[in-house]
């Protein structure tokens, strides 16, 4: 009883304790931190090359390999092979060098004596699998101290990137995991919820003009003086800006956006773009977008008739931070260069 006691006061501490960290996380986060650099942005989308894979027997000690098997089955999906050796109780596993560390780590949480104590109030060891994929990849600091509070002997593994946990627990301590599973869960899905805005600069640069047309645009050098520099670093100099839109998106973490807009070269055009914005986290930005610059031309002997010529065209998919220009590609139309920036503004 007294244990239960204990527990439960264990429980309600804690589960303040997340409250009060997820408080003071949302309150940060509304202030206008400086966003990161492009090098200590989040990696996670990176792609991973490909190792080959492995052959590994994992001898078992405490726990039957049908029972690793079963529990390992829906947690590995399609990553690795396996099989089992009853006569050795072993689990033979082929996977990459990734998956093969992984299971080493979930069979050191699970390949264990039984801590069972026969008492009235004691509780049978589980073997549980959570999901965690509605909790951000970057919660697994927090949630790691919670569950150590909870599973002293850190009998558990946890991997963000597929957004699952197993543990080996008693039910009593289930429910108190679940419990803080729950709270970070829930204040993670109503920051999902909640309005999102995305400010988006997009500019043409166009080098090249005519010097008549030249003198009538701005020079590319004021309005973004790093992304010229590195653009005449690569002989691309005199840049003018042909036209620019600022597209403020705001709604939901993911949606779709268009805009078109007039610019004018030697003569009139329109600039036209359209795309998909999705806010992985606080200063990250996953952007598919598509810019296109046309004008309309006669059309000789047709009675004023027009049809429309494309000048330049992009389409292109980026993740970069907020506060950070993204040149998207430099093409050449007709004598000149067309140059698409677009600008995540915090």
């Amino acid at each position: 009883m007294r244990n239960s006691r204990h527990f439960e006061r264990l429980r309600v501490l804690l589960l303040a304790v997340v409250c009060l960290m997820l408080a003071i996380e949302s309150a940060v986060a509304q202030k206008d931190a400086p966003a990161k650099s492009a090098d200590q942005a989040p990696r996670r989308e990176r792609a991973k090359e490909q190792s080959p894979g492995h052959f590994v027997a994992f001898r078992l000690n405490h726990l039957t390999a049908h029972t690793a098997y079963e529990t390992l089955e829906n947690i590995l999906e399609r990553d690795a092979k396996m099989s089992v050796d009853q006569e050795n109780n072993s689990l033979l596993v082929f996977g990459s060098e990734d998956v093969l560390k992984r299971v080493k780590e979930i069979l050191k949480v699970l390949d264990v004596p039984s801590r069972n104590v026969k008492k009235a109030n004691s509780n049978e060891e589980l073997i549980r699998v959570f999901d965690v994929r509605d909790i951000q990849n970057t919660r697994g600091g927090m949630i790691e101290q919670s569950l150590r509070l909870i599973l002293p002997n850190d009998d558990f593994a946890l991997d963000m990137e597929r957004g699952l946990m197993i543990a080996r627990l008693t039910s009593e301590q289930a429910g108190h995991v679940e419990s803080i599973v729950r709270v970070i869960s829930d204040a993670d899905k109503q920051q999902q919820t909640a309005p999102v805005t995305t400010k988006l600069r997009v500019v043409w640069l166009v080098g090249g003009l005519p010097e008549e047309v030249a003198s009538e645009t701005a020079d590319a050098a004021r309005l973004l003086p790093d992304v010229s520099l590195e653009l005449a670093n690569l002989g691309e100099k005199e840049l003018r800006v042909a036209g620019q839109m600022l597209l403020n998106l705001t709604g939901e973490a993911s949606r779709q956006f268009r805009a078109q807009g007039s610019v004018t070269l030697d003569s009139p055009a329109t600039l036209s773009i359209d795309g998909h914005v999705h806010n992985k986290q606080r200063e990250l930005v996953d952007l598919q977008i598509r810019i296109k610059a046309s004008r309309d031309v006669p059309v000789a002997n047709s009675g004023g008739r027009t049809t429309s010529e494309l000048l330049s065209e992009i389409q292109t998919q980026i993740s970069a931070p907020k506060g950070h220009a993204v040149v998207l590609g430099v093409t050449p139309f007709k004598s000149l260069t067309s140059v698409f920036v677009v600008e995540l503004l915090p």
